[in-house]
């Protein structure tokens, strides 16, 4: 059982497979991410996007043997795999959770023993790719790049010519109207993203947009992940990922109609 002192406490193991990218403290990794693990780990995806819809597409990027996948932040892997079962691809990924990378490693041993993935506990940002990839994915994940065009950008350069993007996140809901979204603060609507892959010269080729049920249930799911969480390790820090999952909550409530979350395809 994880005690409630981070002094005391003696963390999980980081899976054989997994490399330490740069000079990470992983003890402290082990303990800054846990509340993420604490509101996930009972999922495959960590965002409002559905299996079917990260089938659909997986099937878009129409990935060939041979080709090659990176996705930052890729959290349990769960694209890597998916992608793995649709063709013989290279695929890395890259994760500062240990939990996360570390289930995602296990994953792939019990889903996908004899594919040629890779994955590396380390900050994407600052990950420098042998050579360029075929597909870059960053899903649920803009702010390792500070925001959504500088993930844009960032992907753009890990991918060899004619290659495709992935990228999930936040923006304007359909439903907002411009008061909403100024007293809110600057969110970008489709509209403006879809430009700023143009401005990287890359083209969306489909876009899929989540519905509010979606992210309902995702947050439904983060609860449900926390209630379990509590009663396996029960403790004070449980009881804060449970308080700090309400806030996830609370924050959702405020935004209904405000912000919205889609995933681009886009190729180069």
């Amino acid at each position: 059982m994880l005690t409630s002192s981070v002094a005391a406490t003696v963390w999980p193991q980081l899976h054989d497979s997994i490399k330490v990218h740069g000079d990470l403290d992983v003890n402290d990794l082990w303990d800054r991410f846990e509340v993420f693990e604490a509101l996930h780990h009972t999922m495959s995806i960590c965002n409002p996007l559905s299996r079917e819809q990260l089938d659909d597409a997986i099937d878009v990027l129409e990935l060939t043997d041979g080709c090659s996948v990176i996705d930052a932040a890729c959290g349990y892997g769960e694209l890597l795999l998916r992608s793995a079962e649709a063709a013989e691809i290279s695929g890395i990924g890259i994760d500062l959770s240990p939990w996360m990378i570390s289930t995602a490693a296990t994953r792939a041993e019990e889903r996908a023993r004899d594919a040629d993935l890779r994955w590396v506990l380390g900050e994407a940002q600052r990950f420098d790719l042998a050579a360029k990839a075929n597909v870059a994915v960053c899903v649920g994940a803009e702010w390792v790049w500070h925001d959504i065009n500088g993930t844009i950008r960032a992907l753009r350069e890990m991918v060899a010519p004619n290659g495709m993007l992935v990228v999930g996140a936040a923006r304007r809901h359909f439903a907002a109207t411009n008061e909403q979204v100024s007293a809110r603060g600057r969110i970008e609507s489709v509209e403006e993203i879809e430009a700023m892959f143009t401005n990287h010269s890359v083209r969306v080729r489909h876009r899929i947009d989540p519905d509010d049920a979606a992210w309902d249930e995702y947050l439904n799911e983060t609860k449900l992940a926390a209630e379990v969480w509590a009663n396996q390790h029960p403790g004070p820090r449980a009881d804060k990922w449970q308080r700090e999952q309400r806030d996830w909550q609370d924050a959702r409530d405020r935004d209904r109609e405000i912000i919205g979350w889609s995933l681009w395809i886009a190729s180069c």
